[in-house]
């Protein structure tokens, strides 16, 4: 053996001060690095796992809908073995099924899953009937939140097309698109052109014609498919007539029906054809009671939202100043706010608890202790903020939260490291001799210790599903900050322990000023030396006594509410509307606007935004857009002026909105934390009589 090997390695930067500062140095940099490089939002990112598979048919009921389109789209898609749930709604003109993934899926793996469900698609669309569209697919409804939400309208006194707010909004959408770091970018609540047909009753009689040849005429001039084809021993050639019907001309010009004479009836004989701006659109939308188009745009997962809005303001700004005085540009959401707001909130608890700390430290071990173990906080911060990057991990709620966990332990190992060594010290060792007897004594217990507590949060790490995506990053955090702890420990505040801490006889006196070497209160010392001597006469007493307080906190835990994800401290909330499924989009739209003047007449309430037949543009990570195409449903999100009114605004208009208007169902929810939740309690009937599962249902 060689001892002197030994001690060389365990104070080897208490020995060359040169590595140590350079040590500290280079963590501080990293830290600082990673500070200002990790992309911030407010929330984690939960992997993509909900889909859906919007398919139209035209003219067909529901019944139909569901016979024809839907039954055989989900025969295909149960076939998907990385599909867990399956949810239909089969509507007049169309269907739309919901999909969720199993909890297994990842990042790495949902695209794949999400290929395999379109090739399920492709093989399904041969069974489709005629005259139902190809079925669309869409991964992204719930992949993240908008970090920003533009409203276009006319400004008071003026009036303006839905026409033109529609292009507008699109040229805004590319210039975001063009924008560097955004995700997607949709807009909600525009309107389409297209080319009305009016038919002349009187003309049609007079001609003898019924609706139905008029559409089979316009559908057999319509281009789409191939007229023809030549056949040829080494190739065949397919024929298509030029000239698709996208011109009000060509559309009036079209043959209706061809006289023995050779006279021509056309179109433009017994019919207007006009080029109109679809009404009603899909979906419309209102702000504060003004009809606007959203323009909405997420964020990717790798910015720094606050940064990346920094330059989304200077691309509205431009816009803005492009255009005239008639038009209005609105702010509907920000998110950098609320994420700005989250982390600086979260980071001054950390800051807090940390002072808190140290505090205790100084008072327990004096001033140097005190600063040499507060130092063990910001290089473990650091060093788990740089840990962070190669997890592919963001700075966000979570994330902090498990850094202001994990500051109780961090402290633990740079406390017992520092006050073995100031007992070394005092019992007379040598400083070298100190820090290399410390490490060597504690190097065992403290990475047991560690690697408890980190097997304690490992059961978190591995979490699956939307569940494992939210609270994960809480133990990545700790795991990462437990493990830079001991390092840190056993190195570095070791070596600045050994360098700084006083030495003296620990027989002597204790100093008067107190903030040298901590108080020291000799009743309270001699009644724990008292206590210790007992717990180790009688062990099994010392052991029951120890477990009166959990068993205690195992009885009264009965008593307290359970609740695994508490409600969002949010000023916003969420109002769903359900009208009858025969509702007209207009009869629910006028609904929705009566609903908002109820809201108004509330104190508190700043903004109100509608979608009406649709979900309304994601603002909060949870809340998947379910809702496509629906003329009887409407999305509002109402923001207040602070969460004590959103959480009073919640109660009393769920209280005043059902009972004023009872021909719609009404749900008014606050935003709450977790993995997305259609509601806190879901119940499930099923069976063959459809009238029978709606008793059931409103019973």
């Amino acid at each position: 053996m060689q001892p002197t090997k030994a001690p060389g390695l365990k104070d080897l930067l208490f020995r060359n001060t040169h590595l140590l500062v350079l040590s500290i140095l280079v963590i501080t940099l990293a830290g600082m690095s990673a500070l200002n490089n990790l992309p911030r939002i407010e929330d984690p990112r939960i992997t993509t796992r909900n889909a859906l598979v919007i398919t139209q048919f035209p003219g067909a009921s529901a019944e139909r809908v569901e016979a024809l389109v839907t039954k055989p789209l989900e025969e295909e898609l149960r076939e998907v073995e990385a599909i867990k749930a399956i949810e239909s709604t089969s509507r007049a003109n169309i269907s739309v099924i919901s999909i969720e993934l199993v909890d297994s899926i990842d990042k790495s793996t949902n695209q794949t899953a999400f290929s395999r469900i379109r090739d399920k698609l492709g093989e399904a669309e041969v069974r489709l009937p005629a005259g139902a569209l190809k079925p669309e697919f869409d991964d992204e409804r719930g992949a993240s939140a908008f970090a920003l939400v533009i409203g276009l309208s006319a400004a008071d006194g003026e009036r303006r097309s839905m026409g033109m707010l529609s292009r507008l909004a699109e040229e805004l959408a590319d210039r975001f698109r063009n924008l560097g770091g955004a995700e997607r970018v949709t807009v909600y609540g525009d309107t389409t052109e297209e080319i009305t047909i009016t038919l002349d009753r009187g003309e049609l009689a007079a001609q003898g014609l019924s609706a139905a040849d008029v559409a089979l005429a316009v559908d057999a001039a319509d281009p789409k498919g191939a007229a023809g084809a030549l056949r040829a021993s080494d190739r065949d050639l397919f024929l298509e007539v030029g000239g698709e019907l996208d011109s009000v001309t060509r559309i009036r010009n079209l043959v209706v029906r061809q006289g023995s004479d050779g006279r021509q009836l056309r179109l433009g004989d017994i019919a207007t054809v006009e080029r109109l701006w679809r009404e009603p659109p899909d979906s419309y939308g209102y702000l504060n009671g003004e009809r606007v188009v959203f323009v909405a745009t997420a964020a990717a997962e790798n910015v720094r939202i606050d940064e990346w809005q920094v330059r989304a303001d200077d691309v509205v700004a431009d816009f803005r100043a492009s255009l005239d005085a008639g038009i209005r540009v609105d702010e509907v959401f920000r998110q950098s706010e609320y994420t700005e707001e989250r982390l600086s909130s979260l980071s001054g608890n950390l800051a807090m608890g940390a002072a808190v700390v140290m505090l205790v430290v100084l008072i327990g071990l004096g001033w140097r202790a005190a600063v040499i173990v507060g130092a063990a906080l910001p290089l473990s911060a650091f060093s788990t903020m740089f840990g962070l990057t190669f997890f592919g991990q963001q700075i966000h709620q979570m994330s902090i939260f498990g850094m202001i966990i994990a500051i109780g332990l961090l402290i633990d190992n740079a406390i017992v490291v520092t006050d073995e060594i100031q007992k070394r010290l005092k019992a007379g060792e040598g400083r070298r001799e100190a820090v290399a007897g410390t490490v060597s004594h504690l190097f065992a217990p403290l990475a047991a210790s560690t690697l408890t507590t980190i097997l304690g949060f490992m059961p978190i790490f591995l979490l699956p599903g939307n569940v494992g995506d939210f609270v994960g990053p809480i133990a990545i955090s700790v795991v990462l900050a437990l493990a830079a702890s001991f390092i840190i420990s056993m190195t570095i505040i070791a070596a600045l322990a050994g360098r700084f801490v006083p030495e003296g006889d620990a027989d002597a006196p204790r100093d008067a000023r107190w903030w040298q070497d901590g108080i020291r209160v000799d009743a309270l010392h001699s009644i724990t030396r008292r206590l210790l001597t007992a717990a180790f006469e009688r062990p099994l007493a010392a052991i029951a006594a120890s477990l009166v307080l959990p068993v205690a906190g195992f009885v009264l835990a009965g008593t307290l509410s359970l609740q695994f994800f508490p409600p969002a401290d949010r000023d916003q909330f969420e109002i769903e509307v359900w009208m009858p499924d025969e509702s007209s989009l207009t009869n629910t739209r006028n609904t929705s606007l009566a609903i908002e003047r109820a809201i108004r007449e509330q104190d508190g309430v700043r903004q109100v935004s509608w979608l009406v037949g649709g979900s309304h543009p994601q603002i909060y990570y949870n809340r998947i857009m379910k809702q496509d195409n629906n003329a009887a449903y409407a999305h509002a999100m109402v923001q207040a002026e602070s969460a004590a009114a959103a959480n009073r605004l919640v109660v009393a208009l769920q209280n005043d909105l059902e009972v004023r208007f009872p021909e719609a169902q009404i749900i008014v929810a606050p935003f709450a934390q977790g993995p997305p939740v259609d509601a806190p309690v879901g119940f499930r009937i099923v069976g063959p009589n459809l009238a029978t599962l709606d008793a059931l249902g409103d019973e």
